[in-house]
């Protein structure tokens, strides 16, 4: 399975939309750099987006491709079928590489609520509550609750069957 090394950094910059996070993810996949090339491995964030995000991306500093995490930056492993998938909003993606950074999370599952997503994306947590939705919907997300508003993964990235998704021209 293809994947991108996701930098915790990234994940957690809150000077950074979503989407530019995830423009900053699928550039790391796609050879040559075109933005028809990261329509398809963002899973169709527009055009007009993409240029925006490349924007933004280049005002923060961190290049949109050629640059990967050093080794002393903690980075976890995300599927390339995850960012390509048209289900999955940018929100819901950056959430899935955010749910494996949380405290407590072993591996395969984590306890946490939608307010505790909140605070640590910087989002409220009905914004989460939305995203959590779309991955479980997409089918990488498991939602068990324990309480109202408590979110349990128990789905992790590496239990999905592959071939539910092919690779785009332009993947590596």
């Amino acid at each position: 399975m293809i994947t991108v090394a996701a930098p915790a950094s990234l994940l957690l910059a809150s000077g950074l939309s979503p989407k530019a996070k995830v423009i900053w993810l699928a550039s790391h996949l796609v050879s040559p750099l075109t933005v028809a090339n990261l329509q398809t491995a963002t899973g169709g964030i527009s055009a007009t987006s993409i240029r925006r995000g490349l924007s933004e991306l280049s005002a923060a500093g961190w290049p949109a491709a050629g640059s990967a995490p050093s080794a002393a930056t903690p980075a976890i492993s995300l599927p390339a079928d995850l960012l390509v998938n048209r289900r999955v909003g940018a929100m819901a993606k950056v959430l899935f590489g955010m749910l494996h950074l949380t405290p407590g999370f072993d591996g395969r599952q984590t306890a946490l609520t939608y307010h505790d997503l909140g605070q640590l994306a910087g989002a409220c947590s009905i914004t989460m509550q939305i995203a959590a939705t779309e991955l479980r919907q997409a089918g990488w997300l498991k939602i068990t609750r324990a309480r109202r508003s408590c979110v349990n993964c128990c789905r992790s990235w590496w239990s999905q069957p592959s071939s539910q998704t092919k690779t785009p021209p332009g993947l590596w």
